[in-house]
């Protein structure tokens, strides 16, 4: 069984993945929008062969989106299972509340 250093090492790695993931689908996310633009400029005037290219590049930067998407999706399921065996192995320290303190 993994220390729990171990399983908060784990989380910082997966959560920095999860960063990168996510970053790249904002990027993609832009130029996604940016490929639409220059699709619907080329149908406007009339530019058969640009529409056919952004078309091809606009369905692959598409398809890469998803998967990192789905790359971000699995991530976090992977740091939300790792952090409840982390509060499963250690819980949460007591809380003492003022009232409940011997220094009154």
């Amino acid at each position: 069984m993994a220390t729990s250093g171990e399983v908060q090492f784990q989380i910082l790695k997966l959560e920095n993945k999860f960063q990168q993931a996510c970053s790249q689908v904002q990027l993609l996310n832009n130029l996604v929008w940016d490929l639409e633009t220059r699709y619907h400029r080329a149908v406007v005037n009339g530019m058969k062969s640009h529409c056919y290219l952004h078309h091809m590049h606009l369905a692959t930067v598409e398809q890469m989106l998803c998967l990192y998407k789905k790359v971000a999706t699995q991530t976090a399921e992977k740091i939300e299972l790792l952090v409840n065996k982390l509060q499963e192995a250690e819980p949460e320290p007591l809380i003492l509340y003022e009232s409940d303190s011997e220094w009154d």
